[in-house]
C-alpha cells in the first residue's frame, strides 16, 4: 500500500448567506471552518473549529486583488447538516458561530437562505 502526503485538501460548493453583505455570485475563502450544528446533534461542548491553510489563504488573497466582476471575501465558514430555512435561524447560526457563510454538505438540500457561485 502507498500512502500519500496530503497538504491541502480544497472543497467548494454552493452554500448560503449568513451575512446580508454578500450576493449571489459572492466568493467566500474560508479562513475558519466550524461545525455549527454539533451540539444539536451531539454535545455541548464547544463547536468545532478548524483553521484554514494560512499560506493558500494569502496567496488566495494575493490573487484576488483587482478582481471587480465580483466579492471575494475571507471570512469563517460555519458546515452542517441542518436544514436552514428560516432567516431567524441564519442569524442565530451567524451569532454562535460568527460564520458569513453556511456550507451545505452534500446529503443536505440547499438552504433557502442567500446563495453563492462557491464557498472555499
Amino acid at each position: 500500500m502507498v500512502l500519500v502526503r496530503v497538504e491541502l485538501v480544497i472543497c467548494t460548493g454552493a452554500a448560503g448567506s449568513l451575512a446580508p453583505q454578500l450576493s449571489v455570485g459572492d466568493v467566500v475563502v474560508g479562513t475558519e471552518t466550524v461545525e455549527h450544528d454539533y451540539r444539536l446533534l451531539f454535545a455541548t461542548r464547544p463547536l468545532p473549529r478548524f483553521p484554514g491553510h494560512q499560506p493558500s489563504i494569502e496567496a488566495l488573497r494575493r490573487s484576488a486583488r483587482g478582481i471587480s466582476d465580483f466579492r471575494v471575501a475571507f471570512d469563517v465558514i460555519a458546515s452542517g447538516d441542518e436544514d436552514v430555512v428560516t432567516s431567524s435561524r441564519a442569524r442565530a447560526i451567524r451569532d454562535q458561530t460568527g460564520a458569513v457563510r453556511r456550507r451545505h454538505r452534500p446529503t443536505a438540500p440547499p438552504s433557502r437562505t442567500r446563495g453563492t457561485a462557491a464557498a472555499f
